[in-house]
């Protein structure tokens, strides 16, 4: 067990695929890739992803650091505490003490005593394979060290790598969201979650199941989070003999109230007060060491014995007062210790002060770089390398150019490892003190670190700065150059935003024109890739906000504004892309931005020549969601209602109630999600809940209030669990809380009545009744709770809260989905619904204005308002308008991004709106009151998703269908030439398209097949059979159509049917159930029509003489695996050019039948799973060309057995529908935004040795049509300035 405090590997810096790419921790030294390699064997799989991107530190290495920073480990400093009674109980007795509290003032050792303790508790007991040990070490000055969340990524990281199975825990939950699942400020309860279930399996009776140690250091240092931390610890100390904690911290009291230690049992703490001797003697043990140091370069014995006794008066029991001096002393020349020792102050704060005034003595050049050095260090929010300390000092990076000046800079900090450490949170206090040191005080120091941190990027930041030179190559495959040019600016990059905010300086540096515009201007690009390559990208997802915050309303800053929230929703639409792929910032990024976006103008000549997307497709604008929340469970079937949707008081949190239609046999099932509203993460998922409301309570509360059933139930966040508290006997119709989190208000619909609840202690307050007849809607309490309002339909009431007396009662205009709000200074009563929006005044009940709301005949819209009144928004026909209630005028206006939003609910300060509708859950920003008009209209060429694209045979015409459209395009310019509407139907299940594009057949779910013009739109004619499957010969005088009856039907344009087939009122037998599909194809010579029908027990193809009406063949498809069930899914058949050979796509494989030499046996190619359509085969040069690009077959590959798998490979650009890619042969080069991922898809190369672009047309949910145009050749990688092809 010893080796569990081994520094895994070498310390040295390491691959950008081997670190969290959600954190930028570059300054540690680093688990190498062995490390990760050695924990999880295969660095492919899952659980390796699952780590590498837990990861955030390796407690080993910390703890290494820190002892070589305070100058080592004494061998005995920990010996008195091993003997302690209280120490032994919780070390060695089950069911005694689970947790230790170590504490004591600064200085005293507490950091070096827990890692004495670490280091036996490793060997103790020998060769005990059962136990765990697992630790954390905080540091205040360290921002990714001292939250919560980082406490527990180091906890886990470190339970894992000792028993690996353990990551299984985290692996359900990481698989959904991946790295976002320890990011953000739902990333504390993901790891909760993960911990808890940690706990729960190590805590198992098992014999294999030994103690679990948990350590944490300097408690106190944990400044995010303390509290959930604390609760933590207590929840898991209560619950199980088999984990002991053992914390350490300074003497605090929240730490003390919330462990209860020594009021609770089995909890223990260990005041070093109380062992004063034993700490004094390890502290002149610790003065002995250092004195036999400096004694090699001293002579005499007696000056060694004065400094001895000298020290030991001074110390007062502290290591921190003797490691400064010592410091201090071992820069002095011998004949002057004497005196400095004397001399020396007899506390910390005098030591810091007297280098202070020795650093303004010195020479003005030395004392400037002095200053610069600890300005960077004091304010730095995490340690810093030396490149990035010197880099933002302004010194050449040589690391002698500085040695003199850090030498001066002595106690304060010193360079170990290669990392500029603070020798003590001491010294960071005092430098950040008051007037101690930064005279122009802490902001202006900020601001000199941001500008800093400005010219380094601008000076090393460029293009591909890694010269990878392949636009998608992933990050994991990324390897990082020797020497790093990144490695001087990764501090800079990630905190330069923290420093502008903290610095809150205006000046000529953040107007328009100055050094933040002139840098976002040339370098914000080149800053997202560097944030990919270091594993910062969530910096610029969660601090941006923060920049336009800090712009807001500040004057001469109006186009920088504009720039700043244009690159919000660049990094928005595009970090995850750009996290996993960095040179996709300039390809996918670039190519799919609106054609309006800032960032996309001002980077222009960084868009790949490659691609475009054709004229007239492009998005203008971005759209108006911040967040798109996943809905669908695995399993559901697609139709969903939401309930209702509440934010928590923060605003950080979103909770709805959703119901799934399942399968008949399971039928309908409500539950309800909890989100992060920053990250999108789903936090829980409660499906045994059936509720029909949601609330939170105000006042901080962790609770999630859930009604249904007759009774409010309350999820407790923090611990994944139901509260004991449940409040019964209630059908509810209407609820709130009050402002101040005491109240709970309920309106029973069945008894005609509201409660009013003290909902913490679950006992009825008050209860108040009103007419049966009258049932409440909405109910609002008043700022200061002293009032409650109702509002009925066509009625506003105004309760006293406390009496329950009916102040006054009045009619109103709202009839129906009433909500209502009381404004900030309880002075008014805002009530809105669907049709009208009614101001009244609270006192005398007077309606003092009204405005009557177009709801566009909508008596099903839904509404709500923000929580001070100020804003109201309903939602008809699927349409979201959103008003201003002051002015009564709409400023806000959303159109086309769903068909029926069936709930909306305001954040708390009124800035988001979350809509839940048919088409998912979204959060939209909305505009500032009085910022002008917003309209935001949904780029769709469809109402409904795309559900399949074709083209003509002589590549002009592209036709895409929905259920309720079918769009006819130009694909020289990608105009649309002609629409059939079906709107009123919604019934087309698919078209056929004749060679040259001048007809269609149009197949409906529920009525005839129909010939239509596509140049015109014009219906041409009705063939009389329903028909699921049709093709054009290849003259375009024929329709072929399997019909719903069980026959294929010939039939001659303009004259009618020429044959069906089998005749003599014989059918084909089809499969059971509407679900059925087919595929027909005629011969190139028109003299043959060969059939699939998929679904089918024994699926065939039928290749039949329509001349001579015969079948000539019936070939039974194989498939793979042979026990697939149900048959299977033929997609499309077609036959080779010259005629001898068919192909049909089926079940993730293309089967290729020889109809002259080997028609029973065909030749099978694999294609890895997808869904293919098959448009042409030319088989003398083996090229299959497919929906998703050009497929060549591997010539060698000729074996027709069923094991046979012959190979292919992509030619030229094509998709990969699986992964989201456009290919160019077997290279990612352009990933596709979530919003252009297709649901149909369609290729078109360009003829062989002509000049014509390849095309690829995409369709997807959102009813978009996408046509991208790549020229001839491959794509350009473009590195530092220079293609290369």
């Amino acid at each position: 067990m010893e080796s569990l405090l081994a520094v895994p590997g070498e310390a040295t810096w390491y691959s950008a695929a081997e670190r969290n790419h959600a954190t930028d921790h570059s300054f540690q030294i680093n688990a190498p890739i062995k490390s990760f390699t050695q924990i999880i064997k295969d660095p492919d799989s899952e659980e390796y992803r699952c780590l590498r991107d837990l990861y955030i530190t390796d407690p080993r290495i910390d703890k290494q650091r820190i002892e070589d920073t305070k100058g080592g480990l004494l061998s005995d400093s920990h010996d008195w505490i091993l003997r302690n009674a209280d120490f032994s109980s919780w070390r060695d007795k089950q069911g005694s003490t689970n947790l230790l509290w170590v504490h004591g003032g600064p200085g005293v050792g507490k950091t070096m005593l827990l890692c004495g303790i670490l280091n036996e508790l490793a060997k103790y007991p020998p060769d005990d394979e059962t136990k765990l040990l697992s630790f954390f070490l905080c540091e205040s000055s360290n921002k990714d060290a001292s939250s919560a969340t980082a406490v527990l990524r180091g906890l886990i990281f470190m339970l894992v790598a000792q028993r690996p199975s353990l990551i299984s825990h985290a692996k359900a939950k990481y698989k959904n969201v991946g790295a976002k699942l320890f990011e953000g400020p739902g990333a504390w309860y993901s790891l909760h979650g993960i911990f808890m279930s940690i706990v729960e399996s190590v805590s198992a009776d098992d014999e294999k199941q030994g103690v679990t140690y948990l350590a944490i250091d300097a408690l106190d240092e944990c400044k995010d989070g303390l509290e959930n931390l604390l609760a933590l610890i207590t929840t898991v100390s209560s619950s199980t003999s088999r984990v002991k904690w053992l914390v350490t911290s300074r003497k605090h009291y929240k730490i003390s109230a919330r462990l209860l230690v020594g009021k609770t049992e089995r909890r223990n703490g260990l005041d070093l007060d109380d062992y004063a001797d034993d700490v004094a003697h390890t502290v002149n043990n610790y003065i002995d060491r250092c004195v036999t140091e400096l004694a090699r370069t001293l002579p005499d014995i007696t000056l060694c014995e004065d400094i001895r006794k000298g020290l030991r008066a001074k110390a007062t029991g502290t290591f921190l007062y003797v490691s400064l001096a010592v410091s201090k002393l071992g820069s002095t020349q011998p004949s002057e210790l004497r005196k400095t020792l004397d001399e020396a102050p007899v506390d910390v704060a005098g030591l810091y002060k007297e280098t202070i005034e020795r650093i303004e003595n010195l020479e003005p050049r030395l004392s400037s770089i002095c200053r610069n050095l600890l300005s960077a260090v004091a304010v730095a929010f995490r340690p810093l390398c030396w490149q990035e300390l010197y880099a933002l000092a302004d010194l050449p990076l040589e690391y002698s150019s500085g040695k003199d000046a850090i030498a001066k800079c002595a106690p304060f900090f010193a360079i170990r490892g290669g990392i500029a450490c603070l020798v003590h949170e001491s010294a960071k206090d005092y430098l950040c003190g008051t007037n101690n040191f930064f005279r122009d005080g802490l902001p202006r120091e900020h601001h000199r670190v941001f500008l800093a941190s400005l010219a380094i990027m601008k000076s090393t930041l460029r293009r591909d700065t890694y010269d990878l030179r392949d636009p998608g190559i992933s990050i994991n495959e990324v390897k990082i150059p020797e020497p790093d040019p990144l490695i001087a600016a990764r501090y800079a990059c990630k905190y330069w935003i923290e420093h502008l905010v903290a610095g809150n300086q205006g000046g000529c540096d953040t107007l328009d024109g100055g050094s933040l515009a002139r840098f976002l201007e040339e370098k914000f690009l080149n800053w997202l890739e560097c944030l990919s390559l270091s594993g910062g990208m969530h910096v610029a997802l969660s601090s941006w906000g923060n920049i336009v915050d800090f712009l807001q309303d500040k004057p001469g800053r109006m186009r920088l504004r504009e720039v700043v929230a244009d690159a919000q929703r660049f990094i928005a639409y595009n970090w995850r892309s750009i996290m996993a792929h960095p040179l996709q910032v300039y390809a996918s990024a670039l190519v799919f931005a609106p054609t309006q976006s800032r960032i996309r103008k001002l980077f222009w000549a960084d868009e790949p020549s490659w691609v475009t997307i054709t004229s007239g497709m492009e998005e203008e604008h971005w759209s108006p969601w911040s967040q798109i929340l996943e809905l669908a469970p695995t399993g559901s079937e697609t139709g969903m209602v939401v309930g209702p949707v509440a934010f928590s008081p923060d605003g950080t949190r979103l909770a709805s109630v959703l119901e799934w239609d399942w399968n008949s046999v399971v039928g309908s099932r409500k539950e309800v999600k909890i989100w992060d509203v920053s990250t999108g993460i789903c936090l829980w998922t409660l499906r045994e809940a059936a509720a029909n409301w949601v609330g939170f309570p105000s006042g901080g509360s962790a609770l999630l209030a859930i009604a249904g059933g007759g009774k409010v139930r309350f999820w407790d966040m923090d611990h994944g669990r139901w509260d004991r508290i449940s409040l019964e006997d209630m059908e509810l119709c209407a609820a709130t809380f009050s402002p101040d989190g005491v109240w709970f208000a309920a309106a029973d619909q069945s008894r005609s009545r509201i409660d009013i609840w003290d909902w913490e202690s679950g006992d009825l307050a008050h209860r108040f009744g009103h007419d049966p007849d009258a049932a409440v809607l909405a109910l609002a309490y008043s700022p200061n709770c002293a009032r409650l309002a109702s509002a009925h339909r066509e009625e506003v009431r105004m309760w006293n809260s406390e009496s329950g007396f009916c102040l006054w009662s009045v009619r109103s205009s709202a009839a129906t989905n009433l909500v209502a709000a009381f404004t900030a200074d309880g002075g008014r009563l805002v009530v809105a619904a669907n049709n009208v929006l009614e101001t009244w005044d609270t006192s005398s009940g007077e309606c003092l204005r009204a405005l009557r709301v177009a709801s566009d005949d909508d008596d099903a819209s839904v509404v709500t308002i923000s929580a001070d009144g100020s804003r109201f928004a309903v939602a008809p026909e699927g349409m979201v308008k959103v008003w201003n209630v002051t002015t009564k005028r709409r400023f806000q206006t959303l159109r086309g991004y769903d068909r029926y939003v069936l709930s909306l609910a305001f954040s708390p300060n009124g800035n988001y709106l979350a809509c839940a509708g048919t088409w998912g859950l979204k959060i939209c920003r909305i505009a500032a009151l009085g910022s002008g008009r917003h309209d935001f209209l949904a780029t769709k060429h469809h109402h409904e998703k795309v559900r399949s694209i074709r083209v003509s045979e002589n590549g002009a015409i592209l036709v895409s269908v929905s259920s309720d459209a079918v769009r006819v395009w130009k694909l020289g310019d990608g105009s649309c030439i002609s629409n059939i509407e079906k709107a009123d139907r919604n019934n087309i299940v698919d078209i056929a398209i004749s060679p040259n594009g001048t007809r269609l057949a149009l197949l409906l779910d529920d009525d005839d097949v129909e010939i239509w013009d596509t140049m015109t739109s014009c219906h041409l004619e009705t063939i009389p059979y329903r028909g699921f499957a049709a093709s054009f010969s290849p003259d375009g005088s024929k329709v072929a159509v399997i019909a719903f009856s069980g026959e294929v039907v010939l039939w001659l344009l303009d004259k009618g049917i020429l044959s069906i087939w089998p005749g003599e009122g014989r059918h084909i037998s089809l499969p059971e159930g509407r679900s059925r599909a087919g595929s027909l194809a005629f011969t190139p010579k028109d003299a043959h029509l060969a059939m699939t029908l998929s679904g089918s027990q024994n699926p065939t193809i039928k290749t039949y003489d329509y001349d001579k009406h015969t079948e000539i063949y019936s070939l039974g498809l194989r498939f793979h695996p042979p026990e697939l069930s149900g048959g299977g899914e033929a997609a499309s058949i077609c036959f080779s050019s010259d005629g001898n050979h068919v192909v049909v796509s089926c079940d993730g494989e293309i089967q290729i039948w020889d109809l002259v030499t080997h028609p029973r046996i065909p030749r099978r190619v694999s294609v890895n799973g997808m869904h293919v359509d098959i448009l042409a085969f030319d088989s003398a040069k083996s090229r299959l060309l497919t929906n998703t690009g050009l497929l060549l077959l591997d010539e060698a590959a000729d074996d027709r057995s069923d094991a046979g798998n012959p190979r292919f490979h992509r030619q030229g650009y094509g998709v990969d529908t699986e992964s989201g890619w456009i290919m160019w042969e077997s290279s990612k080069v352009l990933q596709l935004p979530p919003d252009y991922q297709p649901d149909s898809v369609v290729v078109i190369p360009p003829e062989p040795g002509a000049p014509s672009s390849s095309l690829i047309a995409l369709g997807g949910c959102s009813g978009r049509v996408v046509v991208l145009r790549f020229p001839n050749g491959g794509p350009s990688k473009q590195t530092s300035g220079n293609l290369v092809q």
